[in-house]
């Protein structure tokens, strides 16, 4: 899905671009139809997003790192138009966790790229993730420690689970 709206954003800037020579109000035009149809699915989208950055970020081993950071821009511009900011933070949050907690992470510093991008927007509270990302070292540490403490507090909570 993210694929598809990232081709038909870039076919209909090409369009606004050869047809009517950038004019501000055929882009102004393109981004209220975008804001539209991204949000008609409600949270569907933000999750997608989610998912789809998750992939890109874990295999984009053979991809360069200008590919790479097209692609996070591109999703970047879709993510302003959605309103499920809470619910793509929430898979974002999960997914870089599992990335660095099981070193499955392409690029660190396309991770650290990412969250600046994120945090540039001022659309969610980012600054404890990149401090996550700064060290591989210490955020390892630190997913561990999360995971464990995590791991705890629902082992506690059921009844077949003891704490030593």
């Amino acid at each position: 899905m993210v694929d598809r709206l990232i081709a038909l954003r870039a076919k209909a800037m090409s369009l606004v671009a050869t047809c009517f020579a950038n004019n501000s109000d055929f882009i102004h035009t393109v981004s209220q139809a975008f804001e539209v149809f991204i949000n008609k699915r409600e949270n569907k989208p933000a999750e997608q997003m989610a998912k789809y950055l998750d992939a890109k970020l874990r295999t984009s081993r053979a991809v360069d790192d200008a590919e790479l950071e097209k692609t996070l821009q591109d999703v970047l511009f879709l993510f302003r138009f959605t309103q499920g900011k809470d619910i793509f933070e929430a898979f974002y949050k999960r997914d870089l966790a599992k990335r660095l907690l099981l070193n499955k992470s392409a690029s660190f510093d396309a991770e650290r790229s990412m969250l600046n991008k994120l945090k540039d927007g001022k659309s969610m509270r980012w600054p404890r993730l990149i401090t996550f990302v700064a060290d591989p070292g210490l955020s390892y540490l630190q997913s561990a420690a999360l995971a464990s403490r995590q791991s705890l507090r629902s082992c506690s909570r059921t009844l077949s689970c003891r704490r030593t």
